[in-house]
């Protein structure tokens, strides 16, 4: 295989690296309902939290439990129970809090508890929310596809 085709192939697969080595959370201290908490997510960051792993929760966790001894909005929706940035269903590491997600047709939205569950509810009622960010975060990884020669 020529050294091109090569590297082409290696650095392409940097862009499946998980998308949790991007994301930084912001803790938003407005009441607001999912579907508001998520527009504002998207106009102001990337969109309502979304969590990975244990890194993720535990990243999540502290920047909440920094600022709030609440409840907040995440990015998770749905009986499926879709990320809100819509690209793929929960897999993995699931944080659910004892008896749920219960399932109800009136709870389709989920938030965090400051023990780091998680909890179905009714979308409509407001909370504060947490938001991420991949636009500025520090942990981004940039393909470059430009030729260069190699010795070895």
């Amino acid at each position: 295989m020529d050294q091109p085709l090569f590297l082409l192939l290696v650095f392409s697969g940097l862009s499946i690296l998980p998308s949790s080595l991007t994301h930084q959370f912001h803790f938003v201290n407005l009441n607001k309902t999912w579907t508001e908490a998520q527009r504002f997510c998207r106009q102001n960051y990337t969109d309502l939290a979304t969590i990975d792993d244990m890194a993720d929760m535990k990243k999540l966790n502290s920047t909440v439990s920094a600022s709030w001894r609440g409840s907040a909005w995440i990015g998770l929706y749905n009986i499926i129970w879709r990320w809100s940035l819509g690209d793929r269903e929960l897999e993995g590491e699931v944080f659910w809090d004892d008896h749920h997600p219960n399932n109800d047709a009136e709870t389709l939205c989920v938030y965090m508890l400051l023990n780091a569950t998680w909890q179905n509810y009714d979308c409509s009622k407001t909370f504060y929310f947490v938001c991420y960010d991949e636009k500025n975060a520090t942990n981004k990884y940039i393909l470059i596809a430009e030729y260069k020669t190699f010795t070895i």
